[in-house]
C-alpha cells in the first residue's frame, strides 16, 4: 500500500518533469533543426560521392585488376 501511495505521489511530479525537460525553447529548437538540415545536406552530398564512385569502379576496366580489387574491398567494408 505504502508503494501505491508513493507511486501516486509521484506520478504527477514525473510528468511535470517530463514536460519541462521534452519542452525546449524556440532559439533551441531552430539551432537543431538548423543543424538537421546541416546534417541532411551533409548525408546527401556524401551519399551523390558515394554513388558517384560506385559507378565510376563499375566502368572501370580491368587493366589494374590489384587496384580495382582493393577498392572493392574498401567499398564492402564502407557499406
Amino acid at each position: 500500500m505504502k508503494q501505491a501511495e508513493e507511486e501516486a505521489v509521484l506520478g504527477p511530479l514525473r510528468e511535470r518533469l517530463a514536460a519541462e525537460v521534452l519542452l525546449l525553447e524556440d532559439a533551441d529548437l531552430k539551432k537543431l533543426e538548423r543543424h538537421r538540415r546541416t546534417l541532411e545536406t551533409t548525408m546527401e552530398r556524401q551519399l551523390a560521392i558515394f554513388h558517384q564512385l560506385r559507378a565510376e569502379m563499375a566502368n572501370m576496366t580491368t587493366e589494374n585488376t590489384s587496384e580495382t580489387q582493393a577498392l572493392r574491398v574498401m567499398l564492402r567494408l564502407v557499406k
